[in-house]
């Protein structure tokens, strides 16, 4: 899109034949910088979001076998352990 943003303004550059195309090359030059701008801040959320989600993959099974223990402990009477 850059790219295109900066073709469009050589071509807006012409005499006579680039006068309307001058604010269609801002707006697409505009639209490039706010679209790399957006996948800069996805990519930090994809990576916080991976991130969480490793570590609630590996935490969330242990607690509930934590759990499972904890309560089957108590329930058990003592003669059943022996």
């Amino acid at each position: 899109m850059q790219e295109a943003g900066q073709t469009l303004g050589a071509v807006a550059s012409i005499p006579l034949v680039g006068a309307g195309i001058q604010p269609a090359a801002e707006r697409v030059q505009s639209l490039a910088a706010q679209t790399v701008s957006a996948a800069a801040d996805s990519r930090t959320h994809i990576r916080r979001l991976s991130i969480l989600a490793a570590v609630i993959a590996g935490v969330l099974p242990i607690l509930m076998g934590a759990g499972v223990y904890v309560y089957l402990r108590r329930r058990l009477p003592r003669s059943a352990e022996a």
